[in-house]
């Protein structure tokens, strides 16, 4: 088989993604690291909450009538006094800790295919922009390679970090691997809690609005963070949109993980998740900061993890972000790599310049050549 066995074609329309979603899903379905920023789902509701439908740029790769790979992409355009600048990048870019081409099966024939693809085609592109790819990508050795032979330049530098705790064994044996005094703290704050009160672990599963719960989680993500240097996300419209379509659609596919702490009828912290593929992923936490003395987030993340092991969980990802606190949990971590690639020189001295003003002189001296 060669590369020209493998159709490549091009989806610019929300229409045509829909018209798409069942082979989308089998497709994802047949790959054993899947993640929920891989689904359809997931690339449904930043399209619509953020708008990006005028963007989408997704290629298939189909053999014998069948789709066995999915690139699901945008491009946009930078206006520059010199030119318009045209950047491909994934299509869930800054909404998704990390990302990754959807293949199945003849991964390197089908990035063979990408790359002859956009080598073909580079009037429509000046840059492509790769952001938080797997750094233990078995195929990216080649794709490198093969770039070379393209005669396409790129670069690759450190994305992010995601720690990840493994379920595996009993809690009480990974309870015992953490630090006395983090159990320690824990127990006593939630003992002062239970003092003031009826203390309980929700797991939520429809006993209330969802609409209304979502609404409760956003308050108080914004009184937590309004009292810090960095205000929160959900002053925007669109985060807001974002959110609470998200949080539904997660429910109505059995996805959803939102645990929340209650005092009495008060609720003190927060823990939205998602579970895809037997992984619990740590989206977005937030307290009550009236009530910071007692920790109510280190209270409900002991019991968050404490029921993956519980369910069976495989992996609890607390996401992008190598903040302190999630060390206190676990010291594994899965790491993660940026990879850009350029038109011609051009587009690299305009990237560097873009994204690295301290490279502006290179660009000038550049010019002065031309």
């Amino acid at each position: 088989m060669n590369d020209n066995d493998i159709q490549v074609s091009i989806l610019r329309s929300l229409a045509e993604l829909k018209a798409i979603k069942k082979e989308w899903d089998v497709l994802l379905n047949d790959i054993s690291d899947r993640t929920i920023f891989q689904s359809y789902l997931f690339h449904h509701n930043v399209i619509e909450a953020f708008e990006r439908e005028k963007e989408i740029y997704v290629l298939l790769f189909k053999l014998k009538g069948k789709l066995i790979g999915l690139l699901p992409l945008r491009i946009i355009s930078r206006n520059l006094k010199i030119m318009k600048y045209k950047i491909l990048e994934f299509l869930t870019h800054n909404r998704s800790d990390y990302q990754d081409i959807i293949i199945s099966i003849n991964k390197e024939k089908c990035l063979s295919a990408f790359l002859k693809y956009i080598s073909e085609n580079k009037a429509f592109w000046d840059l492509i922009f790769f952001k938080n790819i797997p750094i233990q990508n078995e195929e990216l050795a080649s794709f490198k390679e093969t770039l070379q032979s393209k005669k396409l330049d790129y670069l690759t530098f450190e994305g992010v970090v995601c720690p990840i705790i493994e379920i595996k064994g009993s809690f009480d044996d990974y309870k015992r691997g953490l630090k006395k005094k983090l159990i320690n703290d824990i127990r006593r704050r939630e003992r002062r809690l239970k003092e003031k009160g009826e203390l309980k672990i929700m797991h939520y599963s429809g006993e209330i609005s969802l609409e209304i719960l979502t609404n409760f989680f956003i308050q108080q993500h914004m009184k937590r963070w309004d009292r810090t240097n960095t205000p929160s996300k959900f002053h925007k419209i669109q985060h807001q949109r974002y959110y609470k379509l998200l949080l539904q659609d997660l429910y109505d596919n059995n996805l959803l993980d939102l645990f929340y702490l209650k005092l009495d009828n008060k609720i003190l912290a927060f823990h939205f998740g998602s579970v895809f593929n037997n992984k619990v992923l740590f989206h977005t936490p937030t307290f009550d900061p009236d009530y910071s003395k007692y920790a109510p987030s280190k209270i409900l993340l002991f019991h968050v993890i404490k029921s993956c092991f519980l369910r069976n969980i495989a992996i609890f990802d607390f996401l992008a972000g190598s903040e302190r606190y999630k060390y206190d949990w676990t010291k594994k971590e899965n790491r993660y790599i940026n990879m850009v690639i350029f038109k011609n020189k051009l587009s690299k001295i305009i990237y560097q310049m873009i994204y690295h003003p301290e490279f502006y002189t290179l660009f000038r001296s550049y010019k002065r050549g031309l």
